[in-house]
């Protein structure tokens, strides 16, 4: 059963006072590595950079972004599959095919949609430290409708598991579009009044998701919280889900916690002191290029209207000597090279608390082989994440997906829990991981025949399965695999050939 408004608004009322405690450090998270995404600053056209002297962070943050996008989730590929899992021991050879049809189904349904785009925007807050999407069923045309929230609109509640339990989103939209945004809205005097009187009107709307342990299900509401003075939120929406709506990624999540910390947070420091470092470079650049002056005060200059800024005169007694001359550039530069040398250093930390590890432009030529490392570098590096993310993003996800299109009625349905149905990952960054596994597999294969012989390798190794390991371990497609049945086939059609040649008296090949 839904709860009553009351109950929502309190549930919310402490989730966003929780929020409190994390704001501050994201707002500074946001105004160095993601400036234009600060809202803090909601006023349209805002100048939000005034206060970014060095974009360090800012670039890591976009190549970090990328990398994950074109690593993990590549656009117009299909970077993930469907495949049976460990407690699923009969008809394998029907649920390859069967789950192989669903996931083409999955992906033509993403290729139409705007995923790529969203999961692009997710990324960026994702490395911040938390990242969220709203997944909700499209129309006919495009059945899946992915929506990309700003951390600065939610509040999270941590549920039983140290999982999330529940979301709650402030944020406001006119009037006009509520009937749009959700067409099975309850009626309401209110947004009647707003359409007739004021369309343009923007309303404040709490969007409060939870999950109801007693039914096992997500229930979705919309309240409108400025329904008017004196009055109680009004509620305009009730669903229920199967499957959570939401996606909630966090880089990585220390213990009591519910908002994440990502690398950006981790290199937040050095930012901090390198932009200031940065900024205190141009103001001494500008006070070596303008200079600060010194006047002999002769009752003609006003010292009160003095100030110490590149071009400024400051009245003193004397100027050098009995009488000195009436105006003296002040020397006032400092040593330029050293803030060079202590940025370089804060710069090289931020990029490699970002992973920012790409090629220099300039120097030696590298060698292949220095590609290879740092892609494997990058690999150890972001593995404790990865699987975070496998776990809170890509299996809730297809959850979802799945969920939508069987209620659509494109594909039958089916749940992804790990032992029936599986999801294996085959975008670059995991590819090169399976690549690993093969290697292993090659050298194993190539020791135990230089260190037995190649007869007693075959005669203790299942030589004829190492094919079907490297394809699951690699992501090739079922059409390129005889099934059990067709193996059997040929496996009896050669001992039948073997036996015609030996009842002719012919030699065997």
């Amino acid at each position: 059963m839904d709860q009553s408004i009351n109950d929502l608004m309190k549930r919310e009322k402490a989730a966003w006072s929780d929020k409190t405690q994390w704001s501050a450090l994201y707002d500074d998270a946001y105004a160095l590595a993601r400036p234009q995404m600060n809202l803090q600053n909601e006023t349209k056209g805002a100048v939000k950079q005034a206060t970014v002297y060095d974009s360090t962070l800012q670039n890591s943050t976009v190549k970090l972004a990328s990398l994950l996008q074109s690593t993990i989730t590549p656009p117009f590929t299909e970077w993930a599959k469907l495949i049976p899992g460990p407690f699923l021991t009969e008809n394998r050879d029907e649920a390859i095919k069967k789950l192989e049809y669903i996931s083409k189904a999955v992906f033509a349904a993403i290729g139409i949609s705007s995923f790529d785009a969203a999961i692009g925007e997710f990324y960026l807050d994702y490395i911040i430290g938390t990242g969220a999407m709203l997944v909700l069923e499209g129309d006919d045309t495009n059945p899946l409708k992915f929506i990309t929230v700003p951390i600065q609109q939610l509040a999270l509640e941590e549920g039983p598991d140290s999982e999330i339990g529940g979301i709650f989103r402030r944020y406001k939209k006119p009037a006009r579009t509520i009937r749009q945004m959700w067409p099975d809205m309850e009626d309401s005097e209110t947004i009647a009044k707003f359409e007739n009187e004021d369309p343009g009107k923007s309303i404040s709307i709490a969007e409060i998701t939870y999950w109801d342990p007693e039914d096992s299900v997500w229930r979705y509401n919309v309240l409108l919280t400025s329904t008017g003075e004196g009055q109680q939120a009004e509620r305009i929406v009730s669903r229920t889900y199967d499957t959570n709506p939401w996606i909630i990624g966090r880089w990585l999540k220390a213990a009591g916690e519910v908002f994440g910390r990502g690398p950006v947070l981790n290199a937040l420091p050095d930012a901090k002191t390198c932009n200031m470092a940065k900024k205190l470079e141009l103001q001494n650049a500008a006070l070596a290029i303008s200079g600060v002056w010194i006047a002999r005060n002769n009752g003609v200059i006003n010292g009160n209207t003095i100030r110490i800024v590149p071009g400024a005169v400051i009245p003193v007694l004397s100027t050098g000597g009995p009488q000195g001359s009436d105006l003296q550039r002040l020397d006032a530069g400092g040593d330029l090279n050293y803030s060079q040398i202590i940025q370089k250093d804060l710069q090289q930390s931020i990029k490699d608390a970002m992973f920012d590890r790409s090629i220099p432009e300039q120097g030696a030529v590298r060698s292949a082989s220095e590609w290879v490392i740092r892609g494997q570098q990058l690999q150890e590096a972001i593995g404790a994440p990865f699987s975070r993310m496998f776990h809170e993003v890509l299996r809730p996800l297809f959850n979802r997906m799945l969920a939508i299109l069987t209620q659509k009625g494109i594909i039958d349905e089916i749940v992804v829990n790990g032992g029936t149905v599986n999801i294996q990952i085959i975008g670059p960054l995991a590819q090169s991981q399976a690549l690993q596994e093969v290697e292993s597999i090659m050298q194993w294969g190539s020791m135990s025949q230089q260190l037995a012989g190649p007869e007693i390798w075959q005669a203790s190794a299942k030589v004829e399965n190492i094919p079907q390991v490297l394809s699951e371990s690699l992501g090739i497609p079922s059409q390129l695999l005889r099934s059990e049945k067709e193996k059997m086939e040929l496996a009896q059609a050669a001992q039948q050939a073997m036996a015609q040649q030996q009842e002719g008296g012919e030699q065997p090949q």
